[in-house]
């Protein structure tokens, strides 16, 4: 997939699955958005941060701000018919009740300004392509490898047999995350390049993210013990 003359690494949905009008695109150099068809690029190097925050509708806001008490004040003084009034301090109340509910947005963080694109929830997919998007910025090098901790004796029997075909899917992790975890004496860390096996992606225990997991055949030539 390219974007422009650029090829895309990454990418993700912003609304609904398959709806390529409203999806998240990253390249080595941008990142683009495109909302209802229209693409905006960033480049990666002018992007501070990238959040998720809850934005005010302000024209409801306005419509119904100025609605509900006209309507009121009609409705008290009977300058129309009662009923067409209640209806249009109703409406006004909900324009008002829509406008505070607001939505949710994507806040891409520039050195110039702010630019904030509607969505439907900051989704668990959306979460993890903008954690994968600030690593990426931070470190491009920390993304070229996948790593994984397995039992040494199953690896041992794994270069034995000249194949490595996990028995269950195993968590990956990047470079950065490594740090955090702690290695038994019978364990090793393997790793191989990111773009050499078929990795899938799981929701985390607490369905805030999505992991990296093997479960597919990796090629042995491309495992490295570290």
């Amino acid at each position: 997939m390219h974007i422009g003359d650029e090829s895309v690494i990454a990418f993700c949905y912003l609304r609904k699955a398959k709806d390529m009008k409203n999806a998240c695109f990253l390249s080595k150099n941008h990142l683009f958005v495109k909302e209802k068809g229209i693409l905006s690029p960033f480049s990666l190097e002018s992007i501070q941060e990238i959040s998720f925050g809850h934005r005010l509708i302000l024209l409801p806001l306005v419509i119904g701000g100025i609605l509900t008490p006209l309507s009121l004040h009609a409705l008290f003084h009977h300058y129309f018919n009662v009923w067409l009034l209640f209806s249009l301090a109703f409406i006004g109340v909900l324009l008002i009740y829509y406008g505070v509910q607001g939505t949710k947005v994507l806040t891409i963080h520039t050195s110039i300004k702010n630019y904030d694109f509607f969505i439907p929830s900051p989704t668990v997919h959306l979460k993890s392509f903008s954690s994968y998007v600030r690593t990426f910025i931070r470190n491009k090098e920390a993304l070229d490898f996948y790593y994984f901790v397995y039992p040494k004796h199953q690896w041992v029997n794994a270069q034995k047999n000249g194949e490595f075909i996990p028995d269950e899917p195993i968590r990956l992790y990047f470079n950065y995350q490594m740090k955090q975890l702690q290695i038994r004496p019978d364990e090793v860390i393997l790793s191989f390049p990111n773009g050499s096996a078929q990795v899938s992606f799981l929701s985390s225990s607490n369905n805030e993210e999505l992991e990296p997991v093997i479960h597919h055949k990796i090629p042995l030539e491309y495992i490295k013990e570290v």
